[in-house]
């Protein structure tokens, strides 16, 4: 698997033939998981993005964000990027428990979780 940033990389021989998802049916997607490392519970979403691969090519991937707080409670992201849906799913089920998280707070991210909906109490990080 190529790297980049310790995101997995978009293979291209994918080409227009991922359907289409609308957000509303990436929502369904959206899930807690429980990090075994940090012992506390993530905030996991997708989306689904085109990426120009070369100089007409098109490429469809899906992104897994998690999403965890930091030392300030403020919001922050790791994004992993994969050809298919499948494979984010995949991911998600096997590694998001246990990928290491830069800027991760455990106690702010147990204390304050991440919820699919934004708290009006949060600050504007």
């Amino acid at each position: 698997m190529n790297t980049l940033a310790s995101i997995p990389a978009i293979h291209s021989h994918t080409l227009h033939t991922l359907p289409e998802y609308t957000p509303r049916a990436l929502d369904q997607y959206n899930l807690q998981v429980w990090h075994n490392r940090y012992n506390c519970s993530l905030h996991t979403w997708l989306s689904q993005a085109k990426v120009k691969t070369g100089k007409s090519t098109i490429s469809t991937c899906f992104i897994l964000y998690i999403e965890y707080r930091d030392y300030c409670r403020c919001s922050r992201y790791t994004e992993f990027s994969f050809s298919t849906l499948h494979e984010a799913l995949e991911f998600r089920t096997r590694q998001a428990g246990i990928v290491e998280l830069q800027g991760i707070s455990p106690q702010m991210t147990q204390r304050y979780p991440v919820k699919a909906e934004p708290q009006n109490d949060e600050p504007g990080c």
